[in-house]
């Protein structure tokens, strides 16, 4: 009874850890989709702004100006 259960409960592992896997695989998909999309309007030139912009603070807290 106890390894029947087992089997029962493992193969429902299984079927969610499959669905797990699919559903990831169409997040990247759609991340993939996103960042190419963002690289065509030019989000990238935010980012570099935003990480400039982190920069200069960071340093500002060293005491660097």
């Amino acid at each position: 009874m106890l390894k029947t259960n087992l089997k029962k409960e493992r193969r429902q592992i299984n079927i969610i850890n499959f669905f797990l896997i699919k559903l990831l695989h169409r997040r990247l998909l759609i991340v993939k989709k996103i960042g190419l999309k963002k690289q065509k309007t030019g989000q990238e030139i935010f980012d570099i702004i935003l990480k400039s912009s982190r920069e200069v603070q960071k340093n500002l807290k060293k005491g660097r100006a």
